[in-house]
């Protein structure tokens, strides 16, 4: 599968991303996230089309064997 196959489903359900993998430093707890990446979709039916849509489950099957990872939802604020 490569990106010629499958297009961008985070575009395709107008999400973009906010957050991509820069440096993490802890402030306050104790959550060592090794990476995170924060998306931002314009409502939660945008959310779970991603989370429905076939290629997402795809690349979610490969992530599953390749790292350990979760995935929330959480309101932000409106613009």
């Amino acid at each position: 599968m490569n990106s010629t196959e499958i297009g961008d489903p985070i575009a395709r359900h107008c999400g973009e991303y906010v957050v991509r993998a820069g440096e993490i430093e802890l402030v306050a707890g104790d959550w060592r996230p090794n990476r995170l990446i924060i998306l931002r979709f314009p409502d939660k039916a945008a959310v779970r089309a991603y989370l429905d849509d076939p290629v997402f489950h795809k690349l979610s099957e490969l992530r599953q064997r390749a790292i350990k990872s979760q995935i929330v939802m959480v309101e932000g604020v409106d613009d």
